[in-house]
């Protein structure tokens, strides 16, 4: 390796050290600001929308501003091509920022933090898929550990649900989302022209072309802004601009390592907005499954760093519409371009329409806002709640209803004594 290798890998290895813990600090504080803004109330639809678009928005603004204060060798967002890679990119950006909107409103900071530990074995997969990139056994192994850990982190969150994960559609696609959907743009996002932070400007500029026809139908439909949103103004644009600098930074670590490099750097990321999450917002109830859980996570994740790697050389080819003027290119092109569009709109359309036909008060698993309780006389007129049947006072599935959030066999109806009129039951 001679002096000017020696020199680059210098560079790569102190951009690392800086931009490493500037990004994980910038992380937990888009969490916990998100959080405070982010919350259940009868806007939170909107304001998911609200915050995806100002995240977006941020992003080609501190993206721009990145470029003019630094010199990129990787290129400027402006020369990136409309290729397939960018257009993919940018839907699987857009779908995953909503998605994580949505599970921080409905089910607490801290828990889609720990869900998010599932990232790395899916950017195994779709970087083999994609990229060609090999993954050895030991780190196989160690993945396998990590979800594992994931697995007893979070069900015995679902245990202690409002309704299980089975009986709702809308909260298990919105964690598939929020799982899938990044690893899918870092790998497409090797795949373009340009590497490093001007990557993230060109996937937000795409993205915002995106996401302003759903903010326009937002305004028509919803005009009403969350007040949490409107009294936290400065938290709101505080989430946005540090949402912005830590993708940067993210991208920016991502130019010089690999997808599944850089999804165990995003591991140490989530570990650190969990652990500050839980301590700042107290909306994740630490038992000893969960941390049996985490801990089975983190000495997977630590095992997956020290193993021996089998990573091959990666190719990256790109394809930009003018490039090539064959009939073929452009036709995949527009075919990728329309499932681009169908991805985001499917995806935001879904979660919409999935809090509406149900009461995030009731319909989530561990949502900070516990429900109303249950009148003691069950003849007393209560209110009606999702999959509870008014003339029975039982569930759908046979489990009553005991008013602290919990469904159990235990407890069924009292019966009524008999009287000269009717038999009550």
């Amino acid at each position: 390796m001679g002096l000017r290798d020696n020199l680059m890998a210098w560079e790569q290895l102190m951009a690392l050290v800086v931009c490493v813990p500037l990004w994980y600090l910038a992380s937990a504080g888009s969490v916990i600001f998100l959080k405070e803004v982010l919350v259940v109330d009868e806007n939170a639809v909107s304001g998911v929308v609200d915050a995806t678009t100002a995240q977006l928005i941020c992003g080609v603004v501190g993206g721009k501003l990145y470029e003019m204060l630094t010199d990129e060798t990787s290129g400027s967002s402006e020369t990136a091509a409309e290729s397939e890679a960018l257009v993919l990119a940018s839907a699987f950006d857009v779908a995953g920022t909503a998605a994580t909107n949505w599970v921080i409103i409905v089910g607490g900071a801290s828990l889609s933090q720990v869900f998010k530990l599932m990232e790395p074995p899916i950017t195994v997969v779709v970087s083999f898929l994609l990229l060609g990139e090999l993954t050895s056994r030991p780190r196989l192994v160690f993945m396998a550990i990590t979800c594992a850990g994931v697995y007893l982190s979070s069900s015995s969150a679902a245990a202690a649900s409002e309704v299980t994960w089975r009986r709702h559609a809308v909260w298990l696609a919105g964690l598939v989302v929020m799982g899938t959907s990044f690893p899918l743009r870092n790998v497409y996002s090797k795949r373009m022209a340009v590497k490093g932070a001007p990557a993230y400007t060109a996937i937000c500029v795409r993205g915002l072309a995106l996401v302003l026809p759903v903010l326009v139908g937002r305004v028509a439909v919803m005009p009403t802004v969350s007040t949490h949103i409107t009294t936290n103004l400065t938290l709101f644009v505080g989430m946005a601009v540090l949402s912005a600098v830590y993708n940067l930074l993210s991208f920016r670590v991502l130019s010089y390592v690999t997808p599944v490099t850089h999804a165990q750097l995003r591991l140490g990321k989530r570990i650190i907005s969990l652990v500050v999450s839980i301590f700042a917002l107290n909306d994740f109830t630490l038992s000893p499954k969960r941390i049996l859980g985490l801990f089975a996570a983190f000495g997977g994740l630590v095992g997956y760093m020290f193993s021996p790697k089998a990573e091959t050389p990666l190719k990256l080819p790109h394809h930009g519409v003018g490039e090539d003027d064959d009939d073929g290119k452009r036709v995949s092109f527009l075919a990728k371009d329309l499932l681009a569009r169908g991805i985001t709109y499917v995806t935001i359309a879904f979660l919409i329409l999935g809090t509406n036909l149900t009461d995030p008060y009731y319909a989530v698993p561990y949502t900070t806002r516990r429900p109303t309780p249950m009148p003691a006389d069950h003849r007393t007129p209560v209110r009606r709640l999702p999959f509870y049947n008014a003339t029975t006072r039982h569930r759908t599935d046979g489990l009553f209803h005991d008013g602290t959030g919990r469904s159990t066999t235990a407890l069924r109806m009292p019966r009524v004594a008999p009287n000269t009129d009717t038999l009550r039951f």
